[in-house]
């Protein structure tokens, strides 16, 4: 099985950029593929991850990563972000244990419900506060 799907590239002078994506209903992969698009014309590697596929191990090597999270219920992590997410809100985790990644989170959600981006914002919150530079 594929772990992470490389688009190839020529020239990528920026080096790899890391594309993860939380989704219910296919609409963060979807904005990752778009991103990924985006990622080539401007000179980066992309490699686009589906979160069901997250190793602790690679993960917190140096690198430069957007995260397209979307939710479901009552603020909870898509089926195929669980692992990821309950491994990066685990309070087990040290400070500064991802200092070596810079990153952009994009929630995806509906702004009429009660728990609107929960899993972004948290992304966002528990990745800075691990060390990772926005």
């Amino acid at each position: 099985m594929e772990k992470e799907k490389e688009i190839q590239s020529s020239t990528s002078p920026y080096g790899p950029i890391y594309l993860y994506f939380g989704s219910q209903t296919g609409t963060a992969a979807g904005f990752c593929k778009i991103l990924a698009t985006e990622a080539l014309k401007n000179h980066f590697q992309p490699i686009v991850v589906d979160l069901k596929l997250f190793d602790p191990q690679t993960f917190v090597l140096p690198k430069v990563a957007i995260f397209c999270m979307a939710n479901q219920g009552m603020g909870e992590p898509t089926d195929n972000a669980v692992k990821f997410y309950k491994w990066l809100t685990s309070s087990e985790r040290l400070p500064k244990t991802l200092n070596q990644i810079k990153f952009s989170v994009f929630g995806l959600g509906n702004k009429t419900h009660d728990h609107f981006n929960a899993v972004g914002r948290k992304t966002n919150a528990c990745l800075e506060a691990l060390g990772a530079e926005r």
